[in-house]
């Protein structure tokens, strides 16, 4: 079997504790509070993942001298860190105390003490080159002294200060690791002044005077290593009192005699070309790919043609050199047409002449065995069988053998680690910082300013770039050969041009290799390895748009066979021209844009265009009508609005396919079945502009679907504040509904009527309609699951229309009747509906904790719906009870996040909803004043994510 290695997080966050404690976010320092805040956040990385005591932390802060109401600062340090961190790590309340949720390898220390156990592992089975790379890399993560910026040495509780000098007395053990490591390569010339200096500092420490001694021995000067000795013997006894131990007094003695071994430094061998370009980016991967060849024999970077295999490998064998004494030997396969031709491929790149007698397999076995060798075996998918055979072969017979292979595929040998090599990582907005920090815009305005050297660094270039990168998804062929056209073409010229890339991206460099110089070429060397009806698969798959799941191919491409389509994808996967990506255990895949514009092309070529299409319109219309039901009944909402919103780029590319085959039947069909989803997703203008157009290409206007349809845009326009169109739209719904008998929908049609007279103020004739539409609901039986909920959705709303009169006993005791009704049906919604308004009611009568537990509870059901405009208004009313509790601070965060989702979603609040919302914004107001109200405001909406996470905890 061979394991398969996920490429590491990009940038991301770090946790740095090795000299001021701070958090970086893509490079930029998190802003974490003052020394306390800190000292709290350094104690939890201690240990990530495991509980520190409330207690503990409590001594710890306060250095033994806690004051009074010390347990509820601990808590509010807690809050704020974990405002501060966001998505980025979890403080999770535990049992015991608190626990920070954070991969152990993103905490600095963590990363030092594992390269440390490295170096030693490697330095005590000789291997110093070795040794010295990863304890230089261990001692590269210092800038100053351990958990700085927490109160200092006398502040400190002794935990951190006792955790601080075991770090400290690590770091001196590292760097005698490095002086030693170096010693055996031979290069004690270069170490003498930095033990002089280190000797001075730390005179009791006899290993730095040996490795002194050592260093000034082999760089021919023999006294003044006697004298290094004198000088120990004498620190030693005047300040201590004691003697040099044996291994300090061996070598003295082994100098005298001068019988002290002598070392060679290591030549280094190999035939890696040097590359006439900067390597840009890929650290991380550089880092992984030398720890992964440190455990592992075979590593296989896999992905699309034009990622960069190739010139990732030359880079990894660039900084792996000193490790191999036998030497790192680059061989391209490509040229080799046959599996036979491998072995002379490898004795070519090693420079093995031609002999006689043994075979050269044997030979190769032989040169190999001479010492520890790293072979890269480029471009081995057209060879796939052959090279996996011929290096299994050669891993069995060479035990001191590591190869790093670069295919389309792995080679699936027993031991292989495969690692899925992905495109560079692109910018996350567009703040000039946040694109030059990126990798795909640091290697195109590397290659861009080769071709243009005073290309312009201002904001709307840089923001240019950024698009191109995004056009081009980081693939780093594609971004060079985009680059090259810079000395001919503006930035803003190359990004009008690169969505024709199989045309625009072509290189005249006659020293590129052929399936480098075009775009179109390097996929092409992909798709030809291909079996045909992979070929036709991936050509098909170009009719999705973003991601896809397994039955959705099975659908479209297999007649519904699951078992076919699995194993199509799996082959397409494995020649890394899918990308799968798991979110909540469901696999999911999608093309990289220019293998879809690719497919694309081939699927035009094979005829089956239209037909495809069509395929793929009929799943998702399927899917949508499907999904109707569930949506509006039923407990599993949210999975069927997180299935929808996976596919809302295939919904709308089938709905544009039924508008362009003038299909009015079937937008109709999907877009009354869509309504609610755009409702609860946030998306009113495009489902009121789709559903336009639906009516307006219904076959029937006097058909019950047209009606439904009707009822739906009225929904949608309610939604939206636009109360006149939501009054026109169910008016003539109601008109369909009555002329067909849809008693359902009259029933709704009225229940709507009456939610516009309740925003517009004539609560006392709402309820007198919500009662009416109730009736007419209950004389229907043609849905039993429909009218219960219909009818506990109108005692809902007949409490909100008594709460709206001063009623508030009358609408506690409707809103109760509705959440018992909800509850009875199943209906996670209708319930979420029923608690919110219960808190608006609680929240009028001063009854703040069960408000809370209201909001609270409606929260949670609405934010795991993704149901923005119900989640906005929970966080209104939380930002209410916060108030009450005199917490204004919390109370404009909390207002802050609904103005930030409202703002992902293009809404705004209705009039009862904005009432409630300027009530609370203006009694924080009174509290804080307006420019602390504005920061906190602020600081909601830019993460509202966070914020209703904390709400949700705490």
């Amino acid at each position: 079997m061979h394991p398969s290695v996920s490429k590491p997080e990009r940038a991301g966050v770090e946790f740095r504790v090795l000299d001021v404690v701070q958090v970086l976010r893509d490079g930029q320092s998190v802003a974490l509070g003052g020394s306390r805040q800190r000292a709290l956040l350094a104690l939890l990385l201690r240990t990530p993942g495991q509980s520190v005591a409330a207690e503990g932390l409590v001594e710890e802060l306060w250095a033994g001298e806690p004051p009074t109401g010390a347990a509820t600062t601990l808590r509010s340090y807690v809050s704020r860190l974990r405002s501060a961190l966001g998505d980025d790590a979890a403080i999770v309340a535990t049992a015991a105390g608190y626990a920070i949720e954070v991969a152990p390898e993103r905490v600095d220390a963590v990363r030092f003490e594992r390269l440390i156990r490295e170096g030693e592992s490697a330095l005590a089975v000789g291997r110093a080159a070795r040794a010295g790379s990863r304890v230089r890399e261990a001692l590269a993560l210092w800038r100053g002294p351990a958990y700085a910026g927490t109160g200092g040495t006398s502040g400190m509780g002794s935990a951190l200060r006792d955790e601080s000098e075991r770090l400290e007395e690590l770091r001196l053990h590292a760097i005698e690791l490095r002086f030693e490591a170096d010693l055996a390569l031979g290069r004690g010339s270069v170490l003498v002044d930095e033990l002089q200096a280190l000797v001075r500092a730390h005179p009791y420490r006899e290993r730095l005077w040996a490795q002194l001694m050592l260093a000034l021995y082999r760089s021919g000067r023999q006294a003044d290593a006697l004298a290094a000795y004198h000088r120990a013997r004498k620190a030693l006894d005047e300040d201590l009192a004691v003697e040099p131990g044996e291994e300090l007094r061996s070598l003295e003695a082994a100098i005298l005699r001068q019988e002290v071994p002598a070392v060679t430094p290591q030549e280094e061998r190999h035939n890696l070309p040097a590359l006439l370009t900067s390597f840009i980016g890929r650290g991380d991967e550089i880092a992984e790919a030398g720890r992964i060849l440190d455990a592992a024999r075979l590593l296989t970077l896999t992905g699309v043609g034009g990622v960069g295999k190739t010139r990732l490998a030359i880079e990894i064998a660039w900084k792996l050199i000193p490790e191999f004494a036998g030497g790192a030997w680059f061989v391209d396969l490509a040229p080799a047409t046959a599996g036979a031709l491998i072995d002379r491929q490898i004795a070519t790149a090693m420079g093995m002449p031609e002999q006689g007698g043994a075979a050269l397999a044997d030979q190769l076995a032989s040169r190999l065995r001479e010492a520890d060798t790293l072979l890269i075996l480029d471009n081995c998918e057209h060879l796939r069988e052959a090279t996996a055979q011929r290096a299994a072969q050669l891993l069995a017979a060479v035990p001191g053998l590591r190869i790093l292979a670069t295919s389309r595929e792995a080679l699936g040998i027993p031991g292989e680690v495969d690692y899925p090599l992905q495109p560079l990582g692109l910018p996350a907005d567009d703040d000039p910082d946040a694109i030059r920090r990126a990798e795909a815009v640091s290697l195109f305005l590397a290659r861009a300013r080769a071709a243009r050297p005073r290309m312009p660094d201002d904001a709307p270039t840089l923001v240019t770039v950024a698009g191109i990168c995004r056009e081009l998804e980081g693939l780093p062929l594609a971004l060079e050969l985009a680059a090259a056209r810079a000395k001919a073409l503006s930035v803003t010229e190359i990004a009008a041009q690169v969505h024709d890339r199989f045309r625009f991206l072509v290189s005249w460099r006659r020293l590129t290799t052929a399936r480098h110089q075009t775009l179109r070429k390097a996929v092409d060397w992909s798709y030809d390895l291909l079996e045909s009806d992979a070929q036709r698969t991936l050509a098909q798959l170009s009719v999705f748009a973003g991601g896809f799941s397994l039955d959705a191919v099975a659908s479209v491409s297999t007649d519904g066979d699951d078992d076919y389509a699995l194993e199509l994808l799996t082959r397409l996967t494995d020649a890394s021209l899918l990308v799968v990506e798991e979110t909540d255990g469901i696999s999911r895949y999608r093309l990289l844009e220019t293998i879809r514009q690719y497919a694309a092309e081939r699927l035009a070529d094979n005829g089956e265009a239209d037909q495809v299409r069509e395929k793929h319109a009929a799943h998702f219309e399927s899917l949508a009508v499907r999904a109707w039901r569930p949506l509006r009944f039923g407990d599993d909402s949210p999975k069927w609005v997180a299935q929808l919103a996976r596919d809302h780029d295939n919904l709308r590319a089938a709905l544009a396919w039924a508008r362009e085959q003038g299909d009015g039947g079937r937008l109709l069909r999907m877009t009354e079945s869509l309504w609610w989803f755009w409702w609860m997703h946030g998306d009113l203008m495009e489902g009121a502009e789709w559903l336009q157009e639906a009516l307006a290409r219904s076959p029937d206007h006097s058909d019950r679907l047209h009606g439904r349809a009707l009822y739906g845009a009225s929904g949608l326009a309610w939604a939206r504040g636009d109360l006149e169109a939501a009054s026109e739209l169910v008016t003539r719904a109601m008109s369909v509904a009555e002329a067909t008998g849809d008693v359902m929908f009259e029933s709704a049609g009225v229940n709507t009527l009456a939610l516009v007279a309740l925003l517009r103020g004539d609560a006392a004739r709402a309820e007198q309609m919500f009662e009416a539409a109730r009736r007419r609901a209950a004389m229907d039986e043609s849905d039993p699951a429909w009218r219960d909920q219909l009818m506990a959705t109108q005692m809902n709303n007949m409490g909100t229309a008594a709460h709206q009169q001063g009623k508030l006993a009358l609408a506690r005791q409707r809103h109760e009747e509705a959440l018992d009704a909800f509850r009875r049906l199943g209906d996670a919604d209708g319930m979420a509906t029923a608690q919110l308004q219960l808190g608006l009611v609680d929240a009028d009568d001063g009854r703040w904790d069960a408000a809370h537990d209201h909001f609270v509870g409606a929260l949670r059901v609405y934010d795991a719906a993704g149901f923005s405009h119900y989640t906005a208004e929970c966080l209104d009313g939380l930002a209410a009870v916060a108030n009450a509790r005199g917490m204004a601070g919390q109370a404009a965060v909390l207002l802050g996040a609904a103005v930030g989702i409202r703002e992902r979603v293009s809404g705004t609040p209705l009039v009862a909803d904005a009432d409630l919302r300027d009530r609370e914004a203006a009694a924080a107001r009174r509290a804080l004043g307006e420019h602390e109200l504005e920061q906190e405001l602020e600081r909601g909406r830019a993460d509202p994510d966070s914020v209703i996470e904390a709400a949700l905890r705490d």
